[in-house]
């Protein structure tokens, strides 16, 4: 029996290719989210990267450092939000920019 991660990885293969699943699979396991690989968190840093496939590179990675996204999800879940993927994906986003803005630089 697969697991969910597996499963969504290998759909994230399917729609978007393995160089994409890939920058997704670094994303959460280079930072300090190697513990986050529940569905909705792999797919709202996919829909992010999709969105913002300039945002990859060492800030992205930073920004993935400096926070947990389980504790996203879990705010997701206590708060009732759904779809949880929307909700960590603009949390993400959120701490993007406001991680670009404290060092001075623009968002695209």
């Amino acid at each position: 029996m697969q697991t969910q991660a597996e499963d969504t990885l290998e759909s994230l293969v399917r729609l978007w290719g393995k160089d994409h699943c890939r920058s997704v699979v670094m994303s959460l396991s280079e930072t300090g989210n190697g513990h986050a690989f529940g569905r909705p968190v792999i797919l709202a840093a996919s829909d992010v990267l999709r969105a913002h496939p300039d945002w990859l590179g060492s800030k992205w990675f930073d920004v993935l450092d400096g926070v947990d996204l389980m504790e996203f999800w879990g705010r997701a879940k206590v708060g009732g939000v759904a779809p949880a993927r929307e909700y960590i994906a603009a949390l993400i986003c959120e701490e993007f920019v406001r991680h670009r803005a404290e060092t001075g630089h623009v968002v695209t």
